[in-house]
């Protein structure tokens, strides 16, 4: 009789076999990985060289949200091809230090032959998405920087009307669903014409040039400022009650009053004033009746003296005096 095979080496042979069976499994699922994304990017890239039509603002939106989705999913699946690259190493490294002969040293050469086959996929793989990701970052940059360009006043470099108008029904959305308040200020440049007239359309642009920047100097961080036409400016404030918006108003008022205005190529220098009117939101607004508040209260400040800062709280029917000139 033969000699005995040891029922040991019978247990590696099966080990072994198991051990390529799962070797196996991850060289093809790294492959489906591969093909998977190669259409994705293959797809992407062809759509590229499609034209699209001008986006509206919904567009942007959706198309910035869907832009950061993607770049999320790059960035994940980024970090998964390098775990499943160091997963694949692994294997290859056991498979490669298996003592076997004949034809199981043949399926090891194989798979040896695949994974590294596999692992240069993944490598190119890997430069693609990053590359990738560097193009859907730059898109996302553009994209967004368009969008701040179309709501920003070329001349004064604040917010323009459609940032305001767009602002504005946000919050009072905001204000109707989950009652957070906010105030309108609306500010006039007093005697704007004069300037025109005496020193130039250019100066009355260098004038409001430096309002511009002295006003977003006053406010915090998420307030807005908007020139709401010609000499008239409009400031929102979200999360603020009327007291603390008055505040602010009067900071801008005596800000502006402190300041010396350039008015021209000679060197002319001069003082400039505003005119302020506030209202915040309340119980059955509409951005008709708030902005109709805030600007009956600018009307009042013009007509007692200009200089000063009038509000129009939602439970008076006259404007009441928050600050004039010399008060602060």
């Amino acid at each position: 009789m033969g000699a005995e095979t040891p029922p040991w080496t019978s247990r590696r042979i099966s080990l072994d076999w198991w051990f390529f069976f799962y070797a196996g499994l991850w060289v093809l699922s790294s492959l489906i990985v591969g093909v998977g994304v190669g259409l994705i990017l293959r797809r992407r890239a062809a759509a590229e060289g499609e034209p699209v039509a001008a986006p509206t603002e919904q567009d942007r939106q959706a198309t910035l949200k869907s832009l950061a989705e993607v770049l999320n999913a790059v960035e994940r699946l980024t970090s998964e091809v390098g775990t499943h690259d160091t997963e694949i190493r692994a294997v290859g490294k056991h498979v490669g230090e298996l003592k076997v002969t004949g034809e199981l040293e043949d399926i090891q050469q194989a798979i040896l032959g695949h994974i590294e086959s596999v692992l240069e996929s993944n490598q190119k793989l890997t430069d693609e998405l990053v590359v990738a990701h560097y193009q859907i970052e730059s898109q996302a940059q553009e994209l967004d920087r368009t969008r701040r360009e179309a709501r920003m006043d070329a001349l004064s470099g604040v917010g323009n009307r459609k940032a305001f108008d767009e602002t504005i029904q946000w919050l009072i959305t905001t204000w109707k669903r989950d009652h957070e308040p906010f105030v309108l200020i609306l500010a006039d440049v007093d005697r704007f014409k004069w300037v025109n007239d005496t020193h130039g359309h250019q100066a009355g642009d260098s004038v409001l040039v430096q309002m511009g920047s002295l006003l977003k100097l006053c406010v915090r961080g998420g307030d807005i400022v908007t020139r709401y036409g010609g000499d008239e400016f409009a400031i929102l404030l979200p999360r603020t009650e009327l007291a603390a918006g008055n505040q602010v108003a009067a900071r801008v008022r005596a800000q502006i009053w402190r300041s010396s205005f350039h008015m021209g190529d000679r060197g002319e220098q001069g003082v400039i004033s505003l005119s302020v009117g506030v209202a915040s939101a309340q119980e059955g607004d509409t951005i008709e009746t708030l902005i109709a508040r805030a600007d009956k209260a600018l009307y009042k400040a013009k007509e007692a003296g200009r200089n000063r800062v009038y509000c129009l709280p939602a439970d008076q029917r006259e404007p009441q005096l928050v600050e004039l000139a010399g008060a602060s």
